[in-house]
């Protein structure tokens, strides 16, 4: 028995004794995103994600992650009030990861690494779940234009939800 049949392409292939030739479809995985993009400054970064110590590490595998700190007044000079401030910064989903628990990324029964790796590591950006995770504040050093505490979050390493390559470009949803 033989016929052909037209595949997606527009090519045609010829089937015989329940045996099909068909193309496999090229996977192109993308290059991971940069920890820090090209048109971030280093002062940039130090106003998002100031040096602040959280004073805790992550047991098992949990994630910790310092939420992207929210300004104080607008780019025009426009001074935000309070509750904006804390609105913002509530609804922020972009944080910096700052460390790993030992079982994060691994075999929870044999503990060999994932195949597909770890999806995150300390200086990454990525994004995180609204309503995820423990978190708490604690007070940052002054700097014109941002809110004056920083937020910091503990998650499950499997809620991590994407790379970011500029913490500056995702808004919050307010």
């Amino acid at each position: 028995m033989t016929a052909n049949v037209a595949l997606e392409n527009g090519g045609n292939d010829t089937v015989s004794e329940n045996k099909i030739s068909v193309p496999v479809p090229r996977i192109i995985i993308p290059e991971p995103a940069k920890a820090v993009s090209d048109k971030l400054t280093e002062q940039d970064i130090a106003d998002l994600f100031p040096e602040v110590k959280p004073n805790i590490r992550p047991f098992g595998s949990r994630v910790l992650v310092q939420i992207r700190r929210a300004r104080s007044e607008s780019k025009g000079g426009i001074i935000l009030t309070k509750q904006t401030q804390e609105t913002e910064l509530d609804n922020t989903c972009i944080g910096k990861v700052l460390a790993v628990g030992p079982l994060a990324y691994k075999n929870r029964n044999t503990l060999e690494p994932w195949a597909e790796g770890a999806w995150c590591a300390p200086g990454m950006f990525v994004y995180v779940p609204k309503y995820g995770g423990v978190r708490w504040e604690k007070d940052a050093p002054e700097s014109k234009g941002y809110h004056d505490k920083v937020q910091f979050a503990i998650f499950d390493d499997l809620n991590m939800i994407g790379d970011v390559e500029d913490p500056t470009e995702m808004k919050a949803h307010i």
